[in-house]
């Protein structure tokens, strides 16, 4: 990933900015976040877990070349609009292991 390709996350507990330091995400108030996977962790534990390994196990259910529908296509055009996959940039948050199936 690069610099361009990395948003500036902001701690959610003191509102600064992070810096990157290897494999974490460093809060100058002393507030630390891993990168797992190349994807920061904010959560560490919540009632979510149970999701995570449902969603592993099931993960092409969602894939439209799977499904055979446009559902996921037509929901990213809602949100980011019909220049999709054409330059667009997005920025997506799962407080779940799910993150971790595709």
């Amino acid at each position: 990933m690069t610099k361009s390709d990395w948003p500036d996350w902001h701690c959610p507990n003191h509102t600064k900015r992070l810096k990157k330091e290897g494999k974490v995400l460093t809060c100058p108030g002393g507030d630390q976040f891993p990168i797992r996977n190349g994807v920061p962790r904010f959560v560490t534990t919540s009632y979510a877990d149970a999701f995570g390994p449902e969603a592993k196990k099931y993960r092409t259910t969602q894939f439209d070349s799977y499904s055979g529908t446009t559902i996921t296509r037509d929901r990213a055009r809602q949100c980011v609009g019909e220049d999709l996959g054409r330059g667009a940039c997005v920025t997506s948050i799962d407080i779940t292991e799910a993150v971790d199936s595709n």
